[in-house]
């Protein structure tokens, strides 16, 4: 006698949210909303003291009567507590794809405004054109800042809908192209108009008053917004996984996760009231990690795994994919078994081929490590000299 049993349920949100942010096969992105994720983390590179450099200005000028939000302190508490808090309380980064989405089309908006305008000021300053800068290596550390996106590429690849090979590819394709044109775009303009002079935050090389860079300005302080977060969820997840929280059998639970959170929160907003010297930050913090995250560790990862192929790296891929498919949670933080596992309607494609290993990648992952190594050696022994 057949027995016919009840389909599973199908995923919440929370559990949708939950599966997303630790596990392959629960994906809910497009390719294109992941790339932008993506750009979002690379050429935002979100510092909140970005934002007490922008918003306090403006609200300065057009609410003269409110002398509380031209206060850099309060302007920084107020969005970091209503705004940017609010957004880092979700478990998967995938939360983010559409606010990235609205932070990248920022980026236009203040490219147009400092073409418009940076050309009026450009007379006052020299950009003299130099095939070897005076400080190469400060400025390979900074760029590792602006380019670092290693610590969400795995995230972000669980936010997948279809996680194959050529979808990543793609989406890393489309977000590498942007980040780099918009990056260069930036520092194109920044030189040739302000020169030596130029500061780290361009718009503080404009006055207060000019309305269209006010724009720009206005554009800036909502892609920062946006774009802190996408530097938070990473940081959790070390601080969770640190903690104990996070391992292979569970996830945190909703008091850990909301505890990291509020705790983290905490401490970057301190730390962004408190630092003001962002060109020193960029330098110090490129040179330290951003090294590590943009040259040394994914060239080292490659390297480390380059030997794991074939018929050992086939059985880890059918492991995890199983392992996959038979975990969820009844509540947070505790494993159960197949016949309460909840399913995607519609199931998510996963495919984890990596292609055959190639001798110019081993040798470009090699020159990576040493380059890393060099420029944070040169690059931190620069910014204590100064």
């Amino acid at each position: 006698m057949h027995v016919s049993h009840p389909p599973p349920p199908a995923l919440t949100n929370k559990e949708r949210d939950l599966l997303q942010a630790s596990q392959p096969g629960y994906g809910s992105r497009s390719a294109v909303e992941v790339a932008f994720n993506l750009v979002n983390a690379t050429v935002g590179a979100g510092i909140i003291g970005l934002i007490g450099d922008t918003l306090p200005v403006l609200l300065a000028l057009y609410f003269p009567q409110y002398p509380a939000l031209a206060d850099r302190t309060f302007v920084l508490l107020f969005v970091s507590i209503f705004l940017i808090f609010p957004l880092n309380l979700s478990r998967s980064i995938g939360t983010l794809a559409r606010w990235s989405i609205v932070s990248v089309l920022c980026l236009p908006v203040i490219l147009l405004t400092l073409l418009i305008r940076a050309p009026v000021y450009s007379p006052a300053h020299s950009a003299p054109i130099n095939v070897v800068g005076p400080d190469i290596f400060g400025a390979g550390a900074i760029m590792a800042f602006g380019f670092a996106c290693s610590q969400v590429a795995f995230d972000n690849f669980l936010t997948l809908k279809k996680q194959t090979s050529r979808m990543w590819s793609f989406a890393i394709t489309v977000a590498a192209i942007i980040s780099y044109l918009t990056s260069m775009t930036f520092a194109v303009i920044g030189y040739l108009s302000f020169g030596k002079d130029v500061q780290p935050n361009l718009f503080l090389n404009f006055p207060n008053d000019d309305a269209l860079i006010n724009v720009g300005r206005l554009a800036l302080g909502l892609s920062m917004v946006l774009t802190v977060p996408m530097g938070f969820y990473p940081s959790r997840e070390a601080l969770q996984k640190s903690l104990g929280f996070e391992t292979l059998e569970k996830q945190p639970t909703d008091y850990q996760h909301y505890g990291t959170t509020i705790g983290l929160s905490i401490v970057l907003t301190v730390l962004g009231v408190y630092i003001r010297s962002l060109g020193k930050v960029y330098a110090l913090v490129g040179g330290v990690a951003a090294t590590t995250l943009a040259y040394i560790l994914p060239a080292a990862a490659y390297l480390a795994t380059r030997s794991i192929r074939d018929p050992i790296q086939d059985e880890a891929k059918t492991s995890l994919l199983q392992h996959s498919s038979r975990l969820s949670y009844h509540s947070v933080g505790e494993s159960s078994t197949h016949s309460d596992t909840p399913i995607e309607e519609e199931p998510v494609v996963v495919d984890l081929d990596e292609g055959p290993t190639c001798w110019y990648l081993d040798a470009a992952a090699g020159l990576l490590i040493l380059w890393g190594l060099v420029v944070m050696f040169f690059a931190t022994k620069n910014v204590f000299s100064q």
